[in-house]
């Protein structure tokens, strides 16, 4: 049985309760992984982080096929506490690794970097996890090239033009790539888009040359250089922004998403990829109903534009009372992160809960304010109110699981006070 599985016994159950029954049946199975580290999710859901952190501790003492689990959990609870080395580095044995080719591609590569950043080479970055991730961690790509490292990013498609186009340092940015193994044989590797065919995906890489990889570039996975400038002290480098404008994109867009004079343009963002929100440790909790936007029709002054993209998006039908921009059918219509690069550029503040797109904000140094829930992702800590990787990102907390509304309301104190000062 895997934790995904022992976290739904918590679902419906008032967690005191949870906890009480656990502690209970520990008395009889001292050394029980599987109750420890349900103990551990319980404590975490309710934000006893210290106490799912000794939890976790314990679980390890002892040999178990959860163990990997286990240290997932555990590294995370360290992040968000700000235990950053002891965290970064339980966080290298993070278990997505194998869905981003990482294990196969390791084996047909050359060196894994020494991570010696006093000698610069050439260098393969692989990216992992979602969007949002790539994003946060694409600053160390770029301060890499800022070093004099040669750097190449293999990368999901969707993000491809972005950083290839909007870094601030020049970096090379591919999808596809060749290696040439030991047999002399040339192998390919590729990403793909979500729900794309091999097909579609296959016509889309034969339109882009791959690029080639000797056994002479080192390589790396783009999250573990977070540990790597830790050490150094700039883990949270770059926190102004790192991605620039793109001239002719935010050109093109600021002729057809127009706003009043006296008007305020707010980007909305209210729901991530649902198949990330599955348990504690995934995002659970994070998205919220677009109704919970339709609060701040009463407040005069605002023109919106949703930022939605795929799954969620269908419930800007309900936006009755809010004032939707008339550029939002034709930006609905694209799927393409520069675009929305773009529309944020423009935006006077972006309204979005913990996704890519809070990211993305973030990493174009453009205001933001992040809607989360009581108990968030590793990366936003659990009581600051501002981002130590965003500088202009606001963030704004839950005070128990799953009240959104509270949020929504204190969000509208303070679009008055900024409709206030446009008067």
């Amino acid at each position: 049985m895997k934790f995904n599985e022992l976290e739904n016994k918590l679902e419906g159950i008032e967690l005191s309760k949870a906890e009480y029954y656990i502690k209970k049946q520990l008395i009889k199975e001292p050394k029980s992984t599987k109750l420890l580290g349900l103990l551990g999710i319980a404590m975490h859901k309710k934000g006893n982080i210290e106490g799912a952190i000794k939890c976790y501790r314990q679980c390890l003492q002892g040999k178990s096929h959860l163990n990997r689990e286990i240290i997932d959990f555990l590294s995370q609870d360290l992040l968000i506490k700000q235990y950053w080395a002891e965290g970064w580095i339980l966080f290298e044995q993070r278990k997505s690794r194998r869905y981003w080719q990482i294990e196969q591609l390791s084996k047909h590569l050359g060196e894994k970097w020494n991570e010696d950043i006093g000698n610069s080479c050439e260098i393969l970055l692989l990216a992992e996890q979602c969007y949002g991730d790539t994003i946060q961690f694409i600053r160390y790509a770029i301060k890499l090239r800022e070093f004099g490292f040669k750097v190449i990013v293999y990368c999901q498609p969707a993000l491809v033009n972005l950083i290839k186009q909007q870094a601030s340092s020049e970096l090379e940015v591919t999808d596809s790539i060749t290696i040439i193994n030991a047999a002399n044989e040339t192998l390919f590797f590729g990403l793909k888009n979500p729900g794309e065919s091999n097909e579609e995906a296959y016509e889309r890489w034969q339109s882009t040359s791959p690029i080639g990889i000797t056994k002479a570039i080192k390589w790396f996975p783009l999250m573990s250089l977070a540990r790597v400038f830790q050490k150094i002290g700039l883990q949270f480098t770059l926190n102004k922004g790192y991605l620039i404008n793109c001239k002719s994109k935010t050109e093109y867009w600021n002729r057809i998403v127009k706003k009043g004079q006296k008007e305020l343009l707010i980007g909305l963002h209210w729901q991530g990829n649902p198949n990330h929100e599955i348990s504690t440790y995934s995002n659970f909790g994070r998205s919220m109903n677009f109704k919970h936007w339709l609060s701040l029709k009463d407040l005069k002054g605002l023109n919106f534009i949703s930022l939605q993209k795929g799954a969620g998006s269908e419930q800007l039908e309900m936006h009755r009372g809010l004032k939707i921009n008339d550029g939002q059918k034709l930006f609905s219509e694209s799927y393409d992160f520069q675009d929305t690069a773009a529309v944020i550029l423009l935006c006077d503040l972006v309204l979005t809960n913990d996704t890519s797109i809070a990211h993305l904000a973030g990493a174009l140094n453009k205001p933001a304010w992040i809607l989360l829930s009581k108990i968030p992702e590793w990366r936003w800590g659990l009581s600051d109110p501002n981002s130590l990787w965003y500088e202009s990102l606001k963030l704004f907390r839950q005070k128990e699981q799953g009240d959104w509304q509270s949020v929504i309301q204190e969000i509208k104190i303070r679009l008055r006070e900024k409709i206030s000062l446009m008067i």
